[in-house]
């Protein structure tokens, strides 16, 4: 199950992804939480408390402002990022985004995923840097809903949540580096390259798993 602040959103309440993420946690299914511009509005900072009172997630995918955000719940000072929507204004040094990550980990017990110009998962004790992909990805509309719905694909897997999320980052940068490539060989544009990720990650997973 992957849970959307973007659902939130458009409820009266965060009621409807609370039952969701409950029922699935009585289940022993993994729940992927993005919780999206989670700085935005107050309507967002007041209910994913609310969500995550209730609900365990394997896996938080985020950007680098939105797991501030989270750790700022855990602090009784209001952060100067706290405010912010679905783009991050933060851009951390690999330093400062590994401890950030941990922090959020260990305040959360859970496998945060945070993504950026370097990306970083950590459980808290196991963290990895993942570098690469292509610099378009931050140019396209649901490049990061794409990440997280990979994200629950591999926690369904026998696999750790830690290990669920790293293959999934290293996954996808891989498709964002062939989709360019795709897209640079035909002389395409930002819409081809938006198609060429879906296909790509259509061959990488479907195709390669029919072999």
């Amino acid at each position: 199950l992957s849970l959307h602040c973007t659902l939130v959103l458009r409820q009266a309440s965060s009621y409807p992804s609370v039952l969701a993420g409950k029922r699935a946690n009585q289940l022993g299914h993994p729940v992927v939480l993005d919780p999206v511009g989670v700085g935005g509005s107050s309507f967002r900072r007041r209910e994913l408390p609310k969500l995550l009172d209730h609900v365990h997630p394997a896996v938080v995918r985020c950007n680098q402002e939105e797991a501030a955000v989270l750790c700022s719940f855990h602090s009784e000072q209001e952060t100067h990022f706290s405010h912010g929507g679905v783009e991050s204004s933060l851009h951390m040094d690999a330093q400062d985004l590994t401890q950030l990550a941990r922090t959020a980990a260990r305040l959360y017990n859970c496998t945060f995923f945070i993504t950026g110009k370097t990306d970083v998962v950590s459980d808290g004790e196991q963290t990895i840097l993942l570098s690469g992909g292509d610099p378009r990805l931050c140019r396209i509309t649901g490049g990061g809903c794409m990440l997280s719905a990979l994200c629950a694909l591999f926690c369904c897997s026998e696999a750790s949540a830690f290990e669920a999320a790293s293959t999934a980052g290293q996954l996808w940068k891989e498709i964002s580096e062939e989709a360019g490539r795709h897209t640079d060989q035909n002389s395409g544009g930002i819409g081809q390259f938006h198609m060429s990720l879906m296909d790509m990650t259509e061959q990488k997973i479907f195709f390669s798993a029919r072999l």
